[in-house]
């Protein structure tokens, strides 16, 4: 590790606080997640109403992204980001503790619909204040390095959220879960009040004093920088593209474990802990490969790889090929920190919340459609597979676009 190296690592000191609220946000979101899909298909259904079940979950969780998302961007943008990803956190504390006070007291199914909603509203203000606080803590000169390790601490949280909601789930009563859940958020809290301050810059200001009635129509201004550079819309659509496989993998992970291998959450806690395990890391090996093979080609690797996985446990549904594939997958996960940081590098300050708000809402909208997908298959083949071949068909889309991406570099 050259001298530069090690300055910019060291820069990234006074920012560990926004590193380990994040990770706690994503964690806790993770195994809250993971949670509700056990809980969707833990009585004996039908595999197709399971599937229906975890479609309707899901619409439950992404619907306020898909509605209110592009007003979170705007007031991201108008306002300090450390304000709202701290709004965001000690609303999470409190939904997630009422919820577990309302678990020990009641069971009814309704409740879950509910924490998803909740969930998803707090994720839709989250997700783009996360991604523009980025550039705000950052210089010039660690921005690459502060987005990649920010990248990583995010799908990392998410990943070992979804293990532990795993091994939990099989262990503990669902208010206990809740608890720890709200535990997570009380240390995002406490961390996000560490945040170094920013100042806020001219336009900020001008942007606050503009009519509430505007900030649909500023969220939507961002397309017109995607239509003035379309390589960076495309790079959107694959960092999309890559949420919507990275999110919908726990939820073809618990019907493929409990329909087609007969195991319980345990296993699938261990492939969570696996996939986790493979993209901590591909993580750390990212940018010498980006330095000795370029971004696309890395990116173009991975997705190669992931697609392979796939392939391979459609093909072979047993344990030690579930265990082998997700292994492969969690290395090939990866390439959302790429795709995110290459996002960065050519998307200004002042869009940055609108841009991630807008990727997140299409997103919401591309899960609702892939599990419509898998479930149109399912009608004539096995769960597992419909599943799998959709996330085939969005791996190979992304592949597509990558190429693109190559024969048209960046502008000088």
């Amino acid at each position: 590790m050259n001298t530069s190296d090690k300055q910019q690592w060291r820069s990234l000191i006074s920012l560990i606080p926004f590193f380990i609220a994040l990770f706690c946000t994503a964690l806790g979101n993770g195994a809250e997640y993971v949670a509700s899909s056990w809980y969707a298909i833990k009585t004996p259904h039908a595999v197709t109403n399971q599937l229906f079940q975890l479609m309707f979950y899901m619409f439950c969780f992404w619907f306020p992204t898909m509605t209110v998302g592009p007003i979170m961007g705007s007031l991201v943008d108008r306002f300090k980001r450390q304000h709202c990803f701290l709004g965001a956190a000690i609303a999470g504390f409190f939904l997630t503790g009422g919820f577990a006070f309302l678990f020990h007291y009641s069971n009814s199914p309704l409740l879950w619909p509910l924490l998803l909603v909740g969930m998803g509203l707090l994720f839709s203000m989250r997700f783009p204040a996360t991604y523009a606080l980025n550039q705000e803590l950052a210089n010039s000169d660690n921005l690459l390095l502060v987005t990649a390790v920010s990248g990583i601490m995010f799908e990392l949280g998410n990943l070992t959220g979804n293990a532990l909601g795993g091994w939990l789930t099989a262990w503990i009563s669902l208010p206990f879960l809740m608890s720890i859940v709200c535990a997570c958020f009380v240390l995002a809290v406490i961390t996000a009040l560490m945040l170094p301050k920013t100042d806020d810059n001219p336009e900020r200001q001008q942007q606050k004093k503009q009519p509430l009635s505007r900030l649909y129509m500023e969220c939507f201004a961002c397309l017109t920088h995607l239509k003035k550079h379309p390589r960076t819309g495309v790079l959107a659509i694959i960092q999309m593209l890559s949420i919507t496989c990275f999110m919908t993998n726990p939820v073809v992970l618990v019907p493929f474990i409990k329909n087609t291998l007969h195991l319980s959450a345990s296993f699938f806690g261990l492939i969570e802990t696996l996939i986790s395990i493979g993209f901590v890391a591909a993580s750390f090996m990212l940018k010498r490969l980006r330095k000795r093979f370029g971004a696309e080609n890395t990116l173009i690797a991975l997705m190669l790889l992931m697609f392979l996985a796939f392939v391979m446990i459609s093909a072979d549904p047993s344990k030690s090929m579930a265990i082998i594939s997700f292994s492969m997958v969690g290395f090939a996960f990866a390439s959302w920190s790429l795709s995110s940081t290459l996002l960065f590098e050519c998307t200004p300050q002042n869009i940055q919340g609108r841009l991630q708000a807008l990727i997140s809402s299409v997103t919401g909208f591309a899960l609702i459609i892939v599990d419509g997908c898998a479930l149109l298959i399912a009608h004539h083949t096995s769960s597992h597979v419909a599943l799998f071949s959709v996330m085939l068909g969005l791996i190979a889309i992304s592949l597509g676009l990558l190429v693109w991406v190559k024969k048209h570099p960046a502008e000088a």
